[in-house]
């Protein structure tokens, strides 16, 4: 039976997904309060997969409001939205220059989020740490990731340790323990070689390294694949 955009789902562990009249979450007993049929039930955080309300008035507009998404993330705390929310205001904090609120954002909603945190919001939460002045924080978790992460975090994550080590005017550690390390090691994670490419060029422009030109034809050729 298809769900309509004007109603509220819950899906519980181990069980069919239910249509029901409302629901809520409350922070103080940690459990959500479901109405159905006139009556209400509760249910733990343990028993629930999601509970997903219709989406709120406005959601779709808000791509650019910050303060309306961070209403949404509060508002919805764990009823879905939140986290979609999330997906949009981790991004537009980054862009806004918002580090020290996109720090904090991310490692809220890692108490709420079921794993894995899609990549490009690992990437947002790195950027707001390196742009931060939180390097201790960020090598730990570039550190993580490098270790037990996918390939794919992995490669994003050197690149990462680049731009920290470029910002400290560390040329050549950025090239060779970040963005060459990406080039050569990774060289089957397209999502990251020709941002890693790039950055490897402009370095070895600003410090004069010969093997340039090598890395000059590896970017026409990754350009040349992915077009």
């Amino acid at each position: 039976e298809a769900v309509m955009a004007d109603q509220t789902v819950v899906k519980l562990k181990g069980r069919e997904t239910m249509v029901v009249e409302s629901a809520t979450f409350q922070e103080s007993s940690k459990r959500y309060l479901v109405t159905a049929s006139n009556v209400t039930m509760r249910f733990s955080l343990k028993e629930a997969e999601y509970v997903k309300p219709p989406k709120p008035r406005g959601f779709d507009q808000a791509t650019n409001d910050i303060v309306k998404l961070e209403g949404f993330v509060k508002t919805h705390r764990r009823l879905w939205w939140d986290v979609e929310a999330f997906k949009i205001l981790m991004p537009a904090y980054v862009t806004a220059g918002e580090n020290v609120k996109a720090v904090a954002l991310y490692e809220d909603m890692q108490k709420i989020m079921a794993p894995p945190t899609p990549l490009s919001l690992q990437r947002n939460y790195w950027d707001a740490l390196r742009t931060s002045d939180l390097p201790a924080k960020l090598e730990k978790h570039l550190d993580e990731a490098i270790k037990n992460g996918s390939r794919e975090q992995a490669a994003h994550a050197y690149i990462v340790r680049g731009d920290a080590l470029a910002a400290q005017n560390k040329k050549v550690e950025a090239l060779v323990d970040g963005y060459l390390k990406t080039v050569v090691m990774f060289d089957d994670i397209r999502s990251a070689r020709a941002e890693a490419l790039e950055k490897a060029i402009r370095t070895m422009e600003a410090i004069g390294d010969r093997r340039v030109e090598r890395l000059r034809k590896l970017l026409a050729e990754e350009k040349g694949t992915t077009n």
